[in-house]
Formats: C-alpha cells, sequence, structure tokens
C-alpha cells in the first residue's frame, strides 16, 4: 500500500504557492469527490548523471512504491521509502543518492508534482540502504527494499564538521580568528558559512533567501565575532580533540537571536521570526469540504520554568541583565535582586525559578539585557504546543502560521 503522512502544521509567513489545479485536486479531490494522490521520487546521484526514478503516478499500474513519509522538525528531518524488488531490478546501493520528494496528486491538468506546481519538499539523502527478501509465515515471500534517509539538518548540517579558517585547527576564539567572519552580523555570518563554505565543502549549492521582514533587532544588527574584541560564540575552540559541525554553530549563533533557520525546497534556507502579529497562511476547519479538514487536533500547555533570565557578561559588577516573565511578574522586582525581593513581586501560580548563565563577549547592562529577554523569548516559545493531524497539503512548510477552527462540541 502507498502511505501519505499526515502534517503538523505550525506558525510562520509563507506557505508553499501550488498551481490553481493541484489545489483544487487536494481540496476537493480529483476526479470530483475522489483522490489521486501522485507522489515525484527520484533518485539521483550527486553530479546529476544517474538518475532512478521510482514516482507514484495513480494512473500507471507498475508502481514500485509501496509507502514513503517525510518528517520536517525544528533542526531535524528525515523519511523513508519502500519500494517493491520483486523483479530484483533496483540497483544495490543507492547510499548518498538524493531525493526532492514532489507531493502531488492527478488533476484536471495531468499529474501536478514538480516544484514548478509547489509541490517539492526539502532534500532527503539515502543513509541506509536495506535489502529485505522474505515475508510472514503463511503469505507469499516478496522482496522489497527500504531505503532510510536524512535531511539537510541531519544528513549535512549536523555532520560536516566546520574547517574554515587557519589550518589544522580551525579556531575563532580570543587568540585566533576567522577573517571571513569578523565584523559580520549574524546574519552575514550565516549567510558565509552557507552559500560560501558550506557549498564549498560539499559541491552543493546552498542558498539563503534574504532577510526581507524577518528581523528580530539582533539577527542583522549584533556582531558575534568583532575584530579585536571578545567573541559572543567561539568555533572550535577544543579542536583538534573536537570539531564543530555546522548545526552546531549556526544554532549557538541563533541562540543570540529570536529567529529560527528553516530548510526550502531547492537546498534552500530561509530565516523566521515569528510573531503573534504574523497573517495566518491557512485556517483548518473541521469537517470542512472548502479546504483539507482537521482530523484531530491537539493542544499542549507547560508550566513556564524558569521564569526569570539572569545573564552575566564579560565583567558581572557592569554587565548583568535579565528578563522577567510577564505573566509570572506583573512588575520587576525591586533591586538589589534577592530571593526575598523576587519572591515578593512573583505573581504567578507556581513559584520563582531563575536560570543563571554566563556570556563572554557582552559587556554593558543593555546588551547582557538583550540576550536575557531572547533567551527568554525562546524558553517561552515551547511552553505552548499543538498537533494537527490534517490531509496531505503540500502548501505546509516548518514555521508557517496555521489556525484551526474546530467546532466539535459547538
Amino acid at each position: 500500500m502507498l502511505g501519505f503522512p499526515a502534517q503538523s502544521a505550525t506558525q510562520g509567513i509563507n506557505v508553499r504557492i501550488l498551481t490553481p489545479a493541484l489545489q483544487t485536486a487536494q481540496t476537493t479531490g480529483y476526479p470530483t469527490g475522489g483522490y489521486q494522490p501522485a507522489v515525484r521520487c527520484i533518485l539521483t546521484s550527486k553530479d546529476g548523471g544517474t538518475t532512478y526514478d521510482y514516482s507514484f503516478d495513480p494512473t500507471a499500474s507498475n508502481n514500485q512504491l509501496m509507502h514513503i513519509y517525510q518528517i520536517e522538525e525544528r533542526e531535524n528531518d528525515g523519511g523513508g521509502i519502500l519500494l517493491n524488488n520483486y523483479a530484483r531490478s533496483l540497483p544495490t546501493d543507492l547510499t548518498g543518492y538524493y531525493v526532492d520528494v514532489g507531493w502531488g496528486h492527478n488533476t484536471a491538468s495531468g499529474i501536478k508534482w514538480a516544484e514548478a506546481d509547489g509541490a517539492v519538499s526539502p532534500r532527503l539523502w539515502v543513509m541506509q540502504h536495506i535489502d529485505i527478501s522474505g515475508g510472514l509465515k503463511g503469505q507469499m515471500p516478496i522482496s522489497y527494499t527500504v531505503l532510510n534517509c536524512e535531511g539537510v539538518w541531519a544528513a549535512v548540517l549536523n555532520k560536516q564538521p566546520i574547517r574554515l579558517g587557519t589550518t589544522p585547527y580551525f579556531r575563532y576564539d580570543e587568540l585566533d580568528t576567522i577573517p571571513e567572519l569578523t565584523n559580520l552580523t549574524i546574519y552575514g555570518v550565516l549567510e558565509y558559512l552557507i552559500e560560501t563554505a558550506l557549498s564549498a565543502q560539499t559541491g552543493f549549492t546552498f542558498t539563503l533567501d534574504a532577510l526581507g521582514t524577518q528581523d528580530d533587532g539582533h539577527i542583522n544588527t549584533d556582531i558575534p565575532y568583532p575584530g579585536g574584541g571578545v567573541p559572543l560564540r567561539e568555533i572550535n575552540s577544543d579542536s583538534p580533540g573536537t570539531f564543530q559541525t555546522y548545526g552546531e554553530v549556526i544554532i549557538s549563533l541563533l541562540e543570540l537571536t529570536k529567529c529560527i533557520l528553516v530548510p526550502r525546497a531547492g537546498l534552500a534556507f530561509r530565516i523566521i521570526y515569528p510573531q503573534t502579529t504574523d497573517t495566518v497562511n491557512e485556517t483548518y476547519f473541521s469537517g470542512s469540504v472548502l479546504t483539507p479538514p482537521s482530523y484531530e487536533v491537539e493542544n499542549r500547555r507547560l508550566n513556564m520554568t524558569p521564569n526569570h533570565i539572569e545573564v552575566f557578561g564579560t565583567e558581572p559588577a557592569t554587565g548583568v541583565g535579565d528578563w522577567f516573565d510577564p505573566d509570572h511578574y506583573t512588575t520587576a522586582p525591586t533591586r538589589p535582586l534577592t530571593p526575598a525581593s523576587i519572591q515578593a513581586a512573583y505573581t504567578g501560580e507556581f513559584m520563582p525559578v531563575t536560570l543563571s548563565i554566563s556570556e563572554d563577549g557582552l559587556d554593558t547592562e543593555v546588551e547582557a539585557d538583550a540576550r536575557a529577554s531572547a533567551l527568554g523569548r525562546q524558553l517561552k516559545d515551547r511552553i505552548l504546543g499543538a498537533r494537527v493531524v490534517i490531509p496531505m497539503d503540500a502548501r505546509v512548510e516548518l514555521y508557517d502560521r496555521v489556525k484551526v477552527s474546530d467546532q466539535r462540541g459547538h
């Protein structure tokens, strides 16, 4: 059987734009009242010279694709492909091949599953090839192939070590520098790491979308590697014993902001600064026939701990920053801050919980306050969670903003 994953929808700025025929087919069906999902699954060698097409065409009778799924999570991704190999026609080694899955449909205008149709998701690489022959007792034995895949975070960013700067240590700390990164903003560093360093190191061309409206006030202003100053983040400080990956360095830089890095189709990335004022990209209704309906909605809330962030800068005597969760503190505690003054100001339903961290390179209280505020925002983002089960909707990308109108029980 062919399986298509239900998707979990989240918050952001832009959904993929589908061609009208594909949008109609995945919403109301084609032919009317029925659905004919189609999946483009073309495995391609690095140089593009060799391809194996195992796409599922609902109008064909010789499909080898039995099941496929793809997972997109924050800073993690992967998937799997199950192929019928009864004819023993599949290659014995597809590891290293990549696939840009197209989640499409048969439509009034034919099969629509290409990137031009808005149907393609971020790239996957085959990391494990498994050939299996056999079956359950009493059933006809078959031969099939399982391809376990990883996405750009799991296969590339979290695997490739940073090898930039002076060989053999490739360090950026108070003693060693990487000139290409010096005096760039956080966005500028990310752009250089992704488009220049990573592309040269892997042989693939990665791109970072223009920042546009997603500036949180830090990512395109703060300079993590100032010339002649203390870096806000170090790179490969433990080399040659341990080298950091691109993913580790990128995540450490994003910790200084309120932003998130999201992979897109075509080896592209974009920066997302989620805000409560973002326009809703898609609304799902329970029982609706006008949009893909929501089969199930689950909302979760965590207690906010810690609710006070304390950041010590380079010199704690002059650079201590604080952030107090406004849902737990109506007003900030009086100074000097003591356990008693914090407890007296606490107005929440739980108890005061303080997280203290130290960050070299923060020279003033203003800088330390900004770091505390950014960290508080990141932690607060995690207290609300949701899971929405919907039919396949090729438009939805990670961190698109989705609204659910649930009329059950009304």
